[in-house]
């Protein structure tokens, strides 16, 4: 292929091709639950043929990894703005630090329900959230071989398991789901209300 087919192919529909649709969405959801699917899809393929897992290890958690990345920003979005404080978000959503938006997320479910203790859940949420903020504090280690100060990344690492990550990923997935859907529903109630 040379460089002018690939200009003009690149978003062209040609039968027998595998074509895929982007789909524009004014939150976080959609592409934190892409690349979770994704991060699935690999993981499954890689228990097919085992053959790759350590070529598969890398993409996994860092899709993984940004996918709670980008779940954490939208409850943290619409949280923030459910209890006014809207003034924090911009700040916050601008950084891959993981671990401070779980600890937003934890003082607005305590807003929001102060009544109710954290599930066990949130729980199993916190020991993920750290095992990552551990690993790849600042989103770089799952990507590159080094970070800015060129300090090599994962070095006390050697083993990681998928079965464990992803039952783990799951777990959180679906709690997260509830406390983004419930946020979202109650956010849009309250501007209803207005």
């Amino acid at each position: 292929m040379d460089s002018t087919k690939f200009k003009n192919s690149i978003t062209s529909v040609v039968p027998g091709d595998m074509i895929a649709c982007i789909t524009h969405q004014p939150n976080f959801h959609r592409l934190a639950w892409s690349y979770m699917e994704a991060a699935k899809m690999l993981v499954s393929h890689l228990e097919e043929d085992g053959f790759y897992r350590d070529v598969g290890i890398y993409p996994i958690c860092f899709m993984c990894r940004h996918s709670l990345e980008l779940t954490f920003k939208q409850i943290v979005w619409d949280g923030r703005k459910l209890i006014g404080e809207e003034g924090r978000i911009r700040e916050l959503c601008k950084k891959h630090q993981i671990k401070s938006l779980w600890i937003e997320i934890e003082a607005i479910m305590n807003a929001v329900w102060p009544e109710l203790p954290l599930p066990t859940e949130a729980l199993l949420m916190r020991e993920v959230v750290d095992w990552f903020h551990e690993a790849d504090e600042n989103s770089f280690s799952f990507r590159y071989p080094f970070d800015r100060e060129q300090q090599a990344c994962l070095e006390e690492i050697r083993r990681i398991n998928l079965t464990t990550l992803v039952s783990a990923m799951e777990v959180s997935n679906h709690f997260l789901s509830g406390v983004a859907g419930a946020i979202s529903e109650y956010l849009s109630h309250q501007q209803s209300s207005w």
